[in-house]
């Protein structure tokens, strides 16, 4: 498994609190995070599938209270969509051929909200319309290496 420096981060932090370490918020900025399109946070999808991941292995942990289980399923649920959304958006900026399965993965995806449905079913119907909005949106954003090689769907 591909996984970068802060999603191993996340996972030791995950591992140190349910393992009873104490915890705090440090309310100020510590350091600069800076990312370049070569590092591998950049990549934005596998940063989320590799979230993803974490939190599908911490629900076996035995230590979960009922309510701590309730807000990993909470937050696993919020971070698959917001990979169907990352997915979506990257097919249809490049006019992937899975494009309008992706935007309709994204669409049908459970607890998507109204605007997030609506785009997606525009997505699917027109592609390269939906690219050039994206474009009108972002447009700055430079198109990232596609990741689906690696694809998990």
């Amino acid at each position: 498994m591909r996984s970068s420096g802060a999603i191993k981060d996340w996972d030791v932090l995950i591992r140190l609190v349910l393992a009873g370490a104490a915890v705090g918020l440090v309310d100020e900025p510590l350091y600069r995070y800076r990312l370049r399109p070569d590092s591998l946070t950049a990549d934005r999808i596998e940063a989320l599938r590799s979230r993803v991941r974490v939190l599908e292995a911490l629900r076996s942990h035995p230590g979960l209270t009922r309510v701590e289980r309730h807000e990993l399923e909470y937050s696993l649920d919020a971070k698959r969509r917001r990979l169907l959304q990352a997915e979506a958006e990257l097919a249809v900026k490049e006019l992937h051929p899975d494009a309008r399965d992706r935007a309709l993965a994204l669409a049908r995806a459970p607890g998507a909200n109204g605007r997030q449905r609506l785009s997606a079913l525009a997505w699917a119907v027109s592609p390269s319309r939906g690219r050039r909005r994206l474009a009108q949106r972002h447009p700055t954003e430079q198109a990232s290496s596609s990741p689906w090689s690696r694809s998990s769907r």
